[in-house]
């Protein structure tokens, strides 16, 4: 899997599962995310808040990336904050990665923390 330098960013995964490792601030509640195959319009994942008492925890999300068709599929992720400042820094030291399999085999396809409301990448 790959991205693109350009915006918005593009992932071609050949596996049938993703993983989202997400460290949290100190407001889980505030974080929602979701994953969809933008071809056919299909939401593979999606979360809308989760528990405040997983803040300053890790949690891990596998997530099926089956499909229908072969060939190359294209897939958006998204992370938003809904108070708007993002996993961190001003609450606590919060991250993500997005993997194509397990979050434990080699480097993150995507990652980060800083961001406002949303971070919405494409592939």
């Amino acid at each position: 899997c790959a991205l693109s330098d350009y915006l918005p960013d593009y992932i071609n995964c050949p596996d049938d599962y993703a993983t989202v490792q997400i460290q949290f601030d100190q407001y889980p509640e505030e974080i929602s995310m979701k994953l969809e195959n933008i071809l056919d319009d299909t939401v593979l994942f999606e979360t809308s808040s989760y528990d405040k008492r997983l803040a300053g925890q890790t949690k891990y999300e596998r997530i099926p990336i089956y499909f229908e068709e072969s060939g190359d599929q294209t897939y958006r992720f998204t992370i938003e904050d809904s108070y708007g400042d993002g996993l961190c820094c001003s609450q606590g030291d919060g991250s993500y990665e997005l993997h194509i399999g397990d979050a434990v085999e080699g480097q993150p396809l995507l990652s980060g923390s800083i961001f406002n409301k949303k971070r919405s990448v494409v592939d």
